[in-house]
């Protein structure tokens, strides 16, 4: 039971950080084709930034809460001692950076005039991915060696 819902669990935060990036890429599609940077006039470089910022709040609020969830759920697996087979924990890690650069990739390569753009928050979220599976992964590495020992004393 524990072990479908933590799989649930991942699956909706994935589908936040998909959500988040689309929206986001999304709106900077639109923006760059409806109201490209160059020599935009003031209003309509105002209204261009208004986006922008709603575009990067949506990213942020969606990146927390992916974030959170994520912390929630490395420091259950890390309490209740599971320990995960290394397969699927790296399948995990897999799912979770193909989640974070599907959206950039596809709009990059429909729009490759500003590509950064579309990939400057995948970048941020990879690292702190990282951090948390470098700490899920040394848990499981700590509670499979301890393991072994108490099977070898027994």
């Amino acid at each position: 039971m524990r072990e479908k819902r933590r799989k649930r669990t991942a699956w909706i935060l994935d589908g936040i950080l998909i959500a988040g990036f689309l929206t986001h890429c999304i709106i900077l599609f639109v923006l760059n084709k409806v109201l490209p940077p160059p020599n935009l006039p003031i209003e309509d470089a105002m209204v261009r930034m208004s986006w922008r910022r709603s575009a990067e709040n949506i990213i942020w609020l969606c990146n927390t809460i992916y974030i959170i969830g994520q912390i929630a759920l490395i420091l259950k697996m890390m309490w209740n001692r599971d320990f995960i087979p290394f397969s699927k924990l790296f399948l995990f890690a897999g799912i979770q950076v193909l989640a974070m650069f599907i959206c950039p990739i596809l709009f990059s390569l429909i729009d490759p005039a500003t590509w950064g753009d579309y990939f400057f928050w995948s970048w941020g979220i990879l690292v702190t991915f990282l951090i948390f599976f470098s700490l899920l992964l040394i848990s499981d590495l700590y509670k499979f060696y301890k393991e072994r020992r108490l099977c070898k004393r027994a």
